[in-house]
């Protein structure tokens, strides 16, 4: 079997050959080229082209099906000193975002570059302007575009077609931020709940775009944690979205996965229960909480797990060769002895510290 037919075996519920390794080398690949430290076999190399040499499967996560245009919205942006600042002009006002920029990482087209420190709302008058941007965005295909990069892709992949978030997790990460937003439940609840209402209708209408595009694997929801979405706010407000999500693209034939990389103990039913498919960049102890046996127990084959390896397990300053080489065979004996559907991965990248020689002890491994 090559990578492509593992991947469709796990999805479709039979066994591949030997379980689909794809650990996401992205980061580690871009800031060691930043800094000129890749490795001499690595040097003259693309991504793609080391994620072959190493015998690992592509992440394939570049895919796009849709494009998004603003109407009547102008967005300014202008940098001070290492801050920038995102201005969203419309005929109910302005509301801006800012964001702090890691200029150094910037100048050596480093990952983790920039970050928000300042979400759009900030006072009550500005749920009205939110929502008039909300109205205002417009969707349109552009399948033929992944068409392509499913060509380029190839047999080393099928490609995990990022489509954004619930509404719920849109107000608490990107409009509000997580603190904010659970005084705001509280103190503004009518213009909260009137935010999410009006998310909820244009999410509906991009939910069209991803059934009925060619993409077999959609990336809808992330970051769900037991402590910032807990059970109370997760299974109120998120899973019923995801549930309709979930019920759409299955009647596509496509599957439904949602990036995992937090911590899920207390989420587990919940996410059976949301109709999801797979959880991507999947979390587990000692980086989180949850176990991968939590994880297997919870869900048996019901659901797809790809993770498996925490980041640090490549670190050789949190782990001794003999320690990584005893978690990797307690991984594996787990795996041989339970029901699971599994694509082995890391979670929730490679990180610039890894050692890339345990990424090549565990092709070995599971060879």
């Amino acid at each position: 079997m090559n990578i492509k037919e593992r991947l469709e075996a796990v999805y479709s519920g039979r066994k591949p050959d030997r379980i689909p390794w794809i650990p996401r080398l992205k980061i580690w690949y871009l800031a060691h080229k930043a800094q000129g430290i890749l490795p001499k076999e690595f040097i003259d190399l693309s991504l793609r082209e080391i994620e072959k040499k190493l015998h690992l499967g592509t992440p394939a996560r570049d895919g796009k099906i849709y494009m998004m245009k603003y109407n009547n919205i102008e967005i300014r942006e202008e940098i001070k000193d290492d801050k920038l600042y995102k201005h969203y002009n419309t005929p109910e006002g302005v509301v801006t975002e800012v964001y702090k920029i890691n200029i150094n990482a910037r100048e050596k087209d480093s990952p983790f570059a920039m970050g928000r420190i300042e979400n759009l709302i900030k006072k009550v008058g500005d749920y009205k302007i939110l929502e008039y941007i909300i109205k205002n965005i417009h969707y349109l295909p552009d399948y033929d575009k992944y068409i392509r990069y499913e060509k380029e892709i190839g047999e080393d992949g099928i490609p995990l077609v990022n489509c954004g978030v619930d509404p719920m997790f849109l107000i608490l990460h990107e409009f509000i931020g997580y603190n904010n937003c659970y005084y705001e439940l509280y103190d503004h609840p009518r213009e909260l709940k009137r935010l999410y209402e009006v998310c909820y209708e244009k999410q509906l209408e991009l939910l069209e775009i991803i059934s009925n595009s060619p993409a077999k694997v959609i990336l809808y929801g992330s970051h769900y944690d037991s402590m910032m979405t807990p059970p109370p706010i997760f299974n109120e407000f998120i899973k019923p979205f995801l549930k309709i999500y979930s019920e759409k693209l299955h009647q596509k034939g496509k599957i439904h996965a949602i990036h995992a990389d937090a911590e899920s103990l207390l989420l587990l039913e919940s996410f059976r229960e949301s109709g999801i498919d797979m959880v991507e960049c999947f979390a587990t102890a000692p980086l989180v909480r949850c176990t991968l046996e939590d994880a297997i127990n919870a869900w048996g084959s019901d659901m797809i797990i790809w993770g498996g390896i925490p980041s640090t397990l490549l670190n050789p300053i949190n782990y001794s060769e003999e320690e990584f080489i005893q978690y990797l065979n307690e991984i594996l004996h787990l795996i041989n002895k339970k029901e699971v559907r599994i694509i082995l991965g890391v979670s929730d990248n490679v990180m610039p510290e890894a050692d890339i020689n345990r990424i090549k002890m565990i092709t070995e491994l599971i060879k």
